[in-house]
This record gives C-alpha cells, sequence and structure tokens, in this order.
C-alpha cells in the first residue's frame, strides 16, 4: 500500500465496529475527486524539488568540475522524470473509480502545461526547460502505462460488513 493511501482507508480502532469506507460517507468520496488535481501539482512541485535538493547536496560535496554535465542536464532530467510519474500515480490514486481516465485527463493537462514550456524554449532560448519537458514526458509516458483499473473485488474490499 502507498503511503499517502492510509488516510484514504481510514478503519474504525474499536473491536466489532464497521471500518470507515470511503463510498459511506459522501463526503470522503467528494473530496477525493476534489483533491486530484491539487495532490499531483503538489507531488509534481514536491518531487521536482526533493529531486533537485538531493542534486544541491551532491554538488556541494564534490569537488570535481567534471560533474557540472550532472548538475545542469542529468538532475533536471530525472528531477523532471520522478516529478512527471508520481503525478500521475497520486492524481490515480486518489480516484475512486476511472483511473485510465483520471489518468487521461492528468495527462492531457499536463501536456498542455507542457507545450507551453517549449513555447518558452523556442522563445527565451531556455535550453534547461527542454530539458525539463524532455523528463516530464518519458515520466508521464511511463507512469500512464503502469496505471491499472482497479479489479471489482478490490473496489469494494468491506463488502461483507454491509
Amino acid at each position: 500500500m502507498r503511503p499517502h493511501a492510509i488516510f484514504f482507508n481510514c478503519q474504525a480502532g474499536a473491536k466489532g465496529t464497521k471500518p470507515l469506507v470511503v463510498k459511506d460517507n459522501p463526503n470522503l468520496y467528494w473530496l477525493r475527486w476534489i483533491a486530484i488535481l491539487p495532490a499531483s501539482i503538489a507531488t509534481y512541485l514536491l518531487g521536482y524539488a526533493a529531486t533537485m535538493i538531493f542534486g544541491y547536496v551532491v554538488r556541494y560535496f564534490s569537488d570535481h568540475d567534471g560533474f557540472q554535465w550532472l548538475n545542469h542536464i542529468m538532475f533536471p532530467l530525472i528531477a523532471s522524470g520522478v516529478a512527471g510519474y508520481y503525478y500521475i500515480i497520486v492524481g490515480t490514486d486518489l480516484a475512486p473509480y476511472h483511473k485510465k481516465i483520471v489518468a487521461t485527463v492528468l495527462t492531457t493537462i499536463m501536456f498542455i502545461y507542457l507545450i507551453l514550456c517549449c513555447i518558452w524554449v523556442f522563445d527565451q532560448k531556455d535550453w534547461r526547460t527542454g530539458i525539463e519537458v524532455i523528463g516530464t514526458v518519458v515520466g508521464i509516458i511511463k507512469s500512464f502505462k503502469d496505471v491499472k483499473e482497479p479489479t471489482p473485488k478490490a473496489i469494494e474490499p468491506y463488502e461483507e460488513y454491509r
């Protein structure tokens, strides 16, 4: 189970009580749908920032100038790839149903953003943004292939309590 899924599979603590299922509480059910886009964007930004901070730490502790290509090319590429991957994964994990459709919508939103970034790259000649676009596209394609629709048994895990 992924760490963020713990918050959405809340179970009652007392023995013999019915666990809290998202379908039983309409407020939590719609909260999941509403939280998809903000959580995905926050995950993208946090994933990118965490990977870039790691890159700055590596640069700080490296004494050689030979690692400059690593900081200017590889870390932005890896950071945007990781961020793009988890952008889709977190969004589809939050969605109760229709995970492929949610992945398609999130991918479309990200591709619109990436097209705007490409316009920026050609206008400003900012090659680092171009590298980040490539990394994000690779991460999104990989995560889109990893998204699977849940089986009917996985959709209703607490059916025996009803």
